[in-house]
């Protein structure tokens, strides 16, 4: 009984533990990720960002809104193979 009282005091005092390298590189690939995504990271070098003509976004907002169309009718799963000989 002592020596399951004591690996369990051992094991739960352990618990808590983390190695160096996962505490030091912690959030990196959320960070790298992120960074990722920017589509101008040298913004504050002058150059000019990428545009897109007024014209060709709104046939894009148009295309996205009208991609889905009018909703289907319901279908009945119920009647497939029901009443069939």
């Amino acid at each position: 009984m002592k020596k399951l009282m004591l690996m369990t005091a051992l094991l739960l005092s352990t618990s808590g533990c983390t190695t160096p390298y996962l505490s030091k590189h912690f959030g990196e690939a959320t960070l790298a990720a992120q960074q990722s995504q920017v589509a101008n990271p040298d913004a504050p070098s002058g150059q000019p960002a990428a545009t897109v003509d007024g014209q060709v976004s709104n046939a894009a907002q148009d295309r996205y809104h009208n991609a889905y169309g009018k909703p289907q009718a319901p279908t009945n799963v119920f009647k497939i193979g029901v009443g069939t000989k």
